[in-house]
């Protein structure tokens, strides 16, 4: 079974202005590119 990870609201916050370092962003991109999951509650947050 492959490893899942839920991302939270602000993580995606921080992802989609880009304030992590770029090794950060770097792992974030391959995270979303495999499994992974943002819950109900964050979409609408977003």
């Amino acid at each position: 079974m492959a490893e899942r990870y839920l991302i939270d609201t602000s993580a995606v916050i921080k992802y989609l202005n880009a304030t992590f370092s770029a090794d950060a962003l770097q792992w974030l991109d391959e995270l979303i590119d495999q499994e992974s999951l943002i819950s109900f509650i964050s979409e609408i947050e977003l």
